[in-house]
């Protein structure tokens, strides 16, 4: 008894038009995707910059002597730096003028490293996402010259 050679179908997984058709269902859904927003392309995030990016203020060097008072902000935030000090001014609004918090910010908890005589080097932590979304707002502080403002990665990035 002879068995028949298989046959297959022209469109078969090995034929031309079937992979072409899931070629474009896939770049159909990848499409859709984006416009929805459910993937992201982070190198066209991370490469975008505000109109007017803030100006970080010249480097200086321990004895520059006529440098005037300056904050240091850094970590996960849009232009890291330091800044010249503003009387008054306030951790949340630092963060607004370095551009705000990169996407992988730990905004709940903002690190202030402030030089206290007598006792060396204290941390406050403020929660900024409250501080922003209304349910805080007294609870920003008043930056200090010499402060150090770090904006921590957070573990889990959605």
């Amino acid at each position: 008894m002879e068995v028949p050679a298989p046959t297959q179908s022209p469109s078969g997984p090995s034929s031309p038009k079937g992979t072409q058709g899931r070629l474009w269902f896939w770049v159909g859904l990848t499409i859709v995707a984006l416009v929805a927003g459910v993937m992201s392309l982070p190198y066209v995030a991370s490469t975008q910059t505000p109109a007017t990016p803030p100006s970080p203020s010249p480097p200086r060097s321990a004895g520059a002597g006529a440098a005037g008072p300056y904050i240091t902000v850094y970590g996960e935030v849009k232009h890291q730096g330091r800044y010249d000090f503003v009387t008054g001014e306030m951790v949340g609004g630092a963060i607004l003028r370095v551009g705000g918090f990169s996407t992988k910010a730990k905004d709940k908890a903002v690190k202030v490293v402030r030089k206290v005589p007598g006792k060396g080097n204290v941390t406050i932590v403020v929660n900024l996402r409250d501080v922003f979304s209304g349910k805080a707002p007294g609870k920003d502080i008043p930056l200090i010259a010499g402060d150090t403002v770090i904006v921590e990665e957070k573990l889990i990035n959605f």
